[in-house]
């Protein structure tokens, strides 16, 4: 099994890399991303190009190309959703103190006796739930 180079078959790929990947950043819409796709896409370009261009892809097998642009998909569309899971749904925030966990929310807290639940719209309320 032999590996590919961009030279067998007749690509000068440094002088058509930023083509190539113009190519693939306007033709790949990726809708996992929480991004827009156009600017996604520009995003994608910008940051493949920075990439790309420290690597010598002339002397590189054809599938490392496509195997770290893959890649490089992967961790853009992780990033944008904070490392998180996709499912996750609103806004979470990165570090929960103890003591948020422990404050009671909803309509447990319109029964404690605060200045907030004085209100007569409070009052109404925690009697309707109570």
């Amino acid at each position: 099994f032999k590996i590919a180079k961009w030279s067998q078959f007749g690509i000068d790929i440094e002088a058509e890399k930023e083509k190539i990947l113009e190519l693939l950043a306007n033709n790949i819409y990726v809708k996992e991303h929480r991004l827009r796709y156009t600017y996604e896409q520009k995003f994608r370009l910008e940051h493949t190009l920075n990439l790309y261009s420290e690597v010598n892809l002339s002397e590189i097998p054809i599938e490392f190309f496509f195997d770290t642009y893959n890649f490089f998909l992967n961790i853009s569309i992780k990033r944008s959703h904070l490392l998180q899971s996709p499912q996750v749904q609103g806004d979470l925030p990165l570090v929960t103190k103890e003591s948020d966990l422990e404050k009671p929310t909803g309509f447990p807290d319109l029964s404690r006796q605060i200045p907030e639940n004085r209100t007569f719209i409070n009052r109404l309320m925690a009697l309707i739930h109570a």
